[in-house]
């Protein structure tokens, strides 16, 4: 049973076409806050990738990120260190509002949730050393006519998860994209 909470974000799950697939964007240089695989992003007014806020229309789930680093060197990582000044930043986010995701959430989600939606919960948060991703699905669900950033579409089936456990996993799409 999911009995600890243990987020790890928005991992994608499956794409009706078989294939989830990343998208390119970029990061401005100097961004000061950092980007974890599998939290959401959205689109800056400049076009450039920022932390996804809760209540804003999400543009995907970033995927990690490529970019030659202040010494030339060129780097590949899973997550965007904050304040990094870099070139060639070559951002990856599964931005398909087809994709699946897989989500821990951060309380109990009960069967007659399914349909309903929420927001994540601490989208700036990770780890450094793996650069994932620790964010949550809120188990707080939009009240009726309201739009929240994800949709709750069933249950994840893995051993030790259960419907109405004390931090279910539940299978998602982005709502509000």
């Amino acid at each position: 049973m999911s009995t600890t909470a243990s987020p790890f974000g928005f991992v994608p799950s499956y794409h009706p076409s078989g294939s989830a697939r990343g998208n390119l964007y970029t990061i401005a240089t100097g961004y000061g806050t950092a980007l974890y695989k599998y939290a959401p992003v959205i689109l800056d007014t400049d076009g450039t990738l920022t932390v996804g806020a809760v209540n804003a229309d999400i543009l995907g789930i970033f995927a990690g990120c490529e970019y030659t680093d202040a010494n030339g060197k060129p780097n590949y990582s899973p997550n965007w260190p904050a304040s990094t000044t870099a070139t060639n930043i070559k951002a990856y986010v599964w931005s398909d509002p087809g994709t699946v995701f897989t989500v821990q959430s951060s309380g109990a989600i009960p069967q007659t949730a399914v349909g309903d939606q929420a927001d994540v919960v601490n989208p700036t948060t990770g780890t450094a050393a793996t650069g994932l991703s620790s964010s949550s699905l809120n188990s707080s669900l939009a009240s009726a006519g309201s739009q929240k950033q994800f949709r709750i579409l069933g249950f994840d089936l893995s051993p030790g998860n259960a419907i109405n456990d004390a931090y279910t996993v539940v299978k998602v799409q982005i709502a509000r994209h």
